[in-house]
């Protein structure tokens, strides 16, 4: 069966009003998708950061052979530790909080007060065995792309460990 000339053009032409009509709704959609998905990308990034920043704070163990200098107390190890998982760049040094807790109860429930919020903390400040350390990372984000309609978002996640210095081998 063949088709005359005129329905081949409107048929064409059909097409392109409705490629026209579809597009900018498909490219929202996957300019969309790629934004969420990078969002999901960088919270998953804060949350690892401060989970890796504060199993290395935690550590038992002097940072060098013979030295005094404890894990806790090696602030730039700390944020080495929660920037080594940030591929995308998205966590600065002043996004890294370290501060360390004590129970101030000890009645088996943690009821937390500020130690010091100072890393390392200061000399005057003794760190105790079963003392807290919370690191907590953030991040803002922020579309690429202004079509999409979020807002910037500040991500933050914090996390604590115990420290146990009674293991530590003088």
């Amino acid at each position: 069966m063949t088709y005359p000339v005129q329905s081949i053009r409107s048929h064409k032409s059909q097409s392109m009003v409705e490629f026209a009509l579809v597009v900018p709704i498909l490219l929202l959609l996957m300019v969309g998708l790629l934004e969420v998905g990078r969002l999901i990308f960088i919270y998953s990034t804060v949350v690892t950061a401060s989970r890796e920043a504060v199993r290395y704070g935690s550590a038992t163990g002097p940072i060098v052979t013979g030295g005094t200098l404890l894990h806790y107390q090696d602030c730039t190890g700390i944020r080495a530790a929660a920037q080594k998982v940030d591929f995308l760049g998205v966590i600065e040094d002043a996004d890294i909080v370290i501060s360390y807790y004590r129970d101030a109860t000890n009645d088996g429930i943690f009821n937390p007060t500020v130690v010091s919020s100072n890393c390392p903390p200061p000399p005057a400040v003794e760190i105790k065995d079963g003392d807290r350390i919370t690191i907590s990372v953030s991040s803002n984000f922020s579309t690429i792309v202004q079509l999409i309609p979020l807002r910037p978002v500040k991500l933050t996640s914090s996390s604590s460990r115990t420290i146990l210095i009674s293991i530590i081998k003088p």
